[in-house]
């Protein structure tokens, strides 16, 4: 059959197999700090900012700082 260029498969179960779905429960993010201060130092500047600023923030002012050395 394969020299005729037709496709051959071994035999399907009669039933399909599925795998069960497992769904977890959202975990709580770590615990920010209450207080305190987070200094990025790049080269000659330097930007402080509090301790609980969201990462994403974070990111969106290391971005420039690098770009500008």
């Amino acid at each position: 059959m394969a020299l005729e260029g037709k496709l051959v498969l071994p035999a399907v179960p009669e039933e399909a197999e599925f795998a069960p779905l497992v769904v977890r429960e959202e975990t709580p993010p770590a615990s920010l700090p209450s207080s305190g201060t987070l200094a990025l130092i790049r080269g000659e500047k330097a930007v402080r900012l509090d301790a609980t600023t969201l990462v994403g923030r974070i990111a969106e002012i290391i971005h420039p700082l690098n770009a500008s050395v």
